[in-house]
């Protein structure tokens, strides 16, 4: 019965040593598994930092350049230009060693040897492998590595500039670009530029086979810690942008020489119009058609004298309404009415400009109703007045001219009047869309007003 006790006794003790076992057993496992995890992600971050230290010496090495080359330019100076050479030898590694990593079976060799001369720490190398075996499915990585490959583009941008640059300054300098009349120039505007005032501006290129080309410059400085170390210029070719102005500026003048060589003639084929008109009235001795015909003549000098201010002007598209009517109104009163000082004239007259669609019908209504009231208004009365307005209201021209003289007849209606006179007024006013309107109170007034057309050039 004792036996029996102590084996109950000795296997308890012997399930609970079983159960402690199985615990530490557990721990263990896990101990070891945390290490592990320990030691991957160590090695992982310290080939991560790795990678960016890599790249930082793949920017820096573009940096150096990028400012090489340009002390290359300045001074000459070909150790510049091998510095410049070594730093494109490690963009070319970091090219090699991105090209070679993405390959389906990596040269791991390659790999090292490449990793070591862009200054990568060979204890770093190992993990640095691992990593990228691993992670570089990762969308973030495989992005990273495709800006790389797309700045490398740039970079050999800048090696042929590169060439191109090292293979002027061979044949005597950069100057060797300008024009030998444009350097002095350049050279001030590049002396500008390094004292920190940007420049902008054309200058003319030499091209090898001896041709000019017009280029604009845009010269920037380049800071470095808030010191100028550089000029960073922006060459366009602009010669066909100036073939093509100086062939508009070409044909826009042969269309001024053309407009006022036709403006000129139309002047003088009314002018003799209106001599022949003249040579007929010395022949008529009726005196109502004397008159008829000097309304005409009137109507022709009229138009005449549009063109001949349009000649006048620089754009031949538009004249000043206040000149033309001072000089209508001088040459109706010398041609027609010579016998009008007793009639006292008062103007109100803008600078508004008109183009030839308005200057035309404008001037041919003004024309008639000056006429008119000296013909008909101051019959019968020794003193009379005449009041000519032309003024521009908004996007509105008003134009009107009153006399205080017999005034028209109660029964006048303009629409049943069938007078050549009136009959070009009521076409020329539809022809400006203007409204019209007639007081016939205190002698006679008639206004008319139209929108403004915009002024055109040529």
């Amino acid at each position: 019965m004792t036996w029996t006790k102590d084996k109950n006794v000795l296997l308890k003790d012997l399930f609970i040593d079983r159960k402690m076992i199985a615990i530490l057993a557990v721990f263990f496992i896990l101990g070891i598994f945390l290490v592990c995890t320990v030691i991957v992600a160590t090695n992982t971050i310290s080939s991560l930092r790795a990678f960016s230290t890599m790249q930082t010496y793949w920017l820096e090495a573009r940096k150096d350049a990028t400012f090489e080359l340009i002390h290359f330019v300045h001074t000459g100076d070909e150790l510049h230009y091998e510095k410049f050479n070594e730093s494109l030898q490690l963009i070319h590694d970091a090219h090699d060693l991105r090209v070679e990593f993405t390959k389906d079976s990596p040269d791991y060799d390659l790999v090292r040897e490449l990793m070591e001369r862009i200054h990568v720490n060979p204890k770093d190398i190992p993990s640095m492998i691992v990593t990228y075996e691993r992670l570089h499915t990762f969308t973030h990585l495989s992005d990273a590595v495709r800006v790389w490959d797309e700045a490398d583009q740039i970079i050999q941008e800048l090696i042929d500039l590169s060439l191109e640059i090292h293979d002027q300054i061979g044949k005597g300098g950069f100057n060797m670009l300008l024009a030998p009349a444009e350097r002095g120039m350049v050279q001030a505007h590049v002396s500008e530029v390094l004292k920190g005032n940007p420049a902008d501006f054309e200058t003319v290129w030499e091209k090898n086979d001896g041709d000019l080309i017009t280029v604009h410059l845009t010269m920037l400085p380049i800071y470095v810690d808030t010191f100028i170390e550089g000029v960073f210029v922006i060459a366009e070719d602009i010669s066909y942008q100036k073939y093509a102005e100086e062939k508009i500026k070409k044909q826009l003048e042969e269309k001024i020489y053309l407009l006022s060589e036709i403006h000129d003639r139309v002047k003088n084929n009314l002018a003799l119009m209106s001599s022949l008109l003249q040579l007929q009235i010395s022949f008529i001795d009726d005196s109502e058609a004397q008159q008829y015909l000097k309304s005409t003549i009137s109507r022709i000098h009229s138009i005449a004298m549009v063109h001949e201010k349009l000649y006048q002007t620089d754009n031949f598209a538009n004249i000043r309404m206040d000149d033309f009517i001072q000089e209508l109104l001088a040459q109706i009163q010398k041609r027609y009415y010579r016998n009008s000082d007793n009639v006292q004239v008062e103007i109100d007259v803008d600078p508004v400009t008109l183009d030839i669609k308005q200057a035309v019908p404008s001037g041919l209504i003004l024309n008639e109703l000056i006429m008119n009231s000296y013909k008909f208004a101051f019959n019968g009365k020794k003193n009379g007045k005449l009041s000519i307005s032309f003024n521009k209201e908004g996007d509105h021209v008003k134009a009107n001219v009153s006399d205080n003289g017999i005034g028209l007849p109660k029964d006048f209606d303009i629409n049943a009047n069938s007078s050549l006179g009136m009959t070009l007024i009521k076409t020329l006013t539809k022809q400006l869309k203007a409204e019209m309107q007639i007081q016939n109170e205190t002698g006679t007034s008639i206004s008319f007003s139209f929108e403004s057309r915009k002024s055109s050039k040529i």
